[in-house]
């Protein structure tokens, strides 16, 4: 199983540590219960093996990629349903058959709860996979795009309503910057791993901007503007004592990603601030050549 680590300072790590941490802590489950018969491999390959099936989780994906209908939408979630079933009997399986029933009991919930946390992420890239391959899928940014001035950038367009600048300096990872007397819109570079889909880049810019933020609270969406996935998180917290609401839109629509990025410090209007978000993002047009 893979487990995403963060250090205090943001750091993002991979690595496949759950089975030997599971291993660990039965091991010593069991020293406790003065049972030395099971070795740390035994528990280890206990567990490996139950969860090997998980190898052929990329087939879902690869059906409905390769003739995106409903009828392969089906046969991909049967699928799925059937991976699943094989993983959850495997590990009970192969837990039971090297363990006393109460401790097996034990080390399954255990197990299940251990996949639950750090799967997560692997059943976000595969929501995503599968978003990218039937777009259908998600619906269009469900908000008026704003009237305004139209702003004519390298590689994209964005209308801002009036009462807002173009404060553009050209620093390093930001394409646009736009102010307002109460906000500020930037359209950054997202950067993230090749393999990653469109929520890792979201991840990465959204952590950037909460480093330092305390009481931090985020709500996922996803959504499409101008024909291209959007992931739609909104966030917040409090810095300094005042309180910062995000809302951003981070899109991947060639092997760069762009996130739109809008701020404001201490709103009085929490959610007409989200939406004045969305119109602007509404007008987000992505150039032929960054597609």
């Amino acid at each position: 199983m893979l487990v995403d680590i963060v250090d205090p300072q943001g750091v993002y790590y991979g690595g496949e540590v759950s089975a030997p941490v599971f291993g660990r802590v039965m091991s010593g489950a069991l020293r406790l219960l003065g049972r030395r018969t099971i070795t740390l491999d035994q528990l280890f390959t206990a567990v490996t093996f139950g969860l090997a099936a998980l190898v052929f989780a990329p087939i879902p994906g690869v059906v409905v990629a390769v003739a995106s209908t409903s009828e392969t939408l089906a046969v991909g979630g049967v699928i799925v349903v059937a991976l699943i079933a094989r993983v959850v009997l495997g590990v009970a399986l192969n837990i039971r058959a090297i363990l006393p029933p109460p401790v097996a009991v034990v080390s399954f919930v255990l197990v299940v709860s251990l996949a639950a946390l750090v799967l997560g992420d692997q059943v976000s890239r595969m929501r995503f996979l599968t978003y990218a391959a039937v777009p259908a899928l998600v619906t269009d940014l469900a908000a008026a795009p704003a009237s305004g001035e139209r702003h004519e950038m390298l590689g994209f367009d964005l209308t801002l309503p009036p009462g807002w600048r173009n404060a553009t300096t050209g620093t390093a990872g930001e394409a646009a910057r736009f102010e307002s007397a109460v906000a500020t819109v930037v359209i950054a570079r997202a950067v993230a791993s090749p393999v990653d889909t469109a929520d890792g880049y979201a991840n990465n810019v959204g952590r950037a901007q909460r480093q330092g933020v305390e009481q931090t609270w985020v709500a996922r969406g996803v959504t499409r503007i101008d024909g291209i996935l959007a992931v739609d998180d909104r966030y917040g917290g409090v810095y300094q004592g005042r309180t910062i609401l995000w809302r951003q839109f981070t899109i991947v629509p060639a092997s760069q990603g762009l996130a739109l990025i809008y701020r404001v410090v201490e709103p009085v209007d929490s959610e007409a601030a989200f939406a004045e978000a969305a119109s602007i993002a509404a007008t987000w047009r992505i150039g032929t050549a960054a597609r």
